[in-house]
């Protein structure tokens, strides 16, 4: 009797088939939390990320034996499996995006090709290959999608903090943190840029202690579970001359400091 699957093997927790889009300098596998655009499995479960909506959003649907044989026979006819493993960017490029592409045939080790953009000895086809593996040229049955839910970091992951309010911070206010190069964003994702500030969060700060002309507030932020922060600011809360945050352990020791500046009065 004939085997059912011969290009690729029927096992569910075998990755045959992915693609997935990166920054040249952080390759796959070293992104924390990361969903790639596509990832097939032998058992015809498919996790994947509409590139129009971002990866805020995961589906997860079903393709059939004939489904996922095509794609691979599509691979073979494109040349895939004579690709080289790399294909890299003009030299002097740096920081460029790249596309992985991720096989696995029966009996066959993987092959993964990566090419970065604008890689002048790149194959014709391997953005057919790239393309055919994507959503909504793949279209799997019986979808479910997941909105991923956004998390605030820790501080002490960012490279900058901003602190706003209005005249006092007893009032009211909001924090946001930056993302940098080696800094997960809201989603757990490593960001590809040196500052990209996350969106600013509702923030509730506290009058603890007031010392000649420097004011100590406590700082609660819903959804937040980095150490605990303490706001200081210098001068008259509604002109400061600058300010601190501080980080607190358990025993409500400093762990770190990040110095603030009064930012120009408009």
């Amino acid at each position: 009797m004939g085997c059912m699957n011969p290009i690729y093997e029927p096992n569910a927790k075998l990755l045959v088939l992915s693609a997935d889009s990166f920054n040249h300098s952080l390759p796959p596998g070293s992104q924390i939390n990361h969903v790639p655009w596509t990832k097939i499995y032998g058992d015809g479960r498919v996790v994947f990320v509409d590139r129009d909506k971002g990866d805020s959003e995961i589906s997860q649907g079903h393709l059939d034996a004939k489904q996922i044989s095509h794609l691979f026979e599509l691979l073979q006819a494109k040349g895939f499996f004579g690709f080289a493993d790399g294909y890299p960017a003009k030299p002097g490029f740096v920081g460029v995006g790249a596309d992985a592409i991720t096989a696995v045939r029966r009996g066959q080790p993987e092959k993964q090709v990566t090419c970065c953009h604008g890689a002048p000895l790149a194959p014709r086809t391997f953005q057919d290959c790239f393309k055919a593996l994507l959503y909504p040229q793949i279209q799997p049955s019986d979808v479910k999608s997941y909105i991923r839910e956004p998390m605030i970091p820790p501080v002490d992951s960012c490279r900058h903090v901003r602190v706003s309010y209005n005249d006092d911070p007893a009032a009211g206010g909001t924090i946001q943190f930056d993302r940098n190069s080696m800094s997960p964003n809201e989603f757990g994702d490593i960001g590809m840029t040196t500052l990209m500030w996350c969106e600013p969060h509702s923030a509730t700060y506290t009058l603890l202690e007031t010392k000649h002309d420097k004011r100590l507030f406590s700082a609660t932020v819903p959804g937040y579970s980095g150490a605990k922060l303490r706001l200081v600011v210098f001068g008259d809360p509604t002109k400061p001359s600058g300010g601190r945050l501080l980080e607190l352990d358990d025993h409500d020791a400093i762990q770190n400091i990040h110095w603030l500046q009064a930012a120009p009065q408009s």
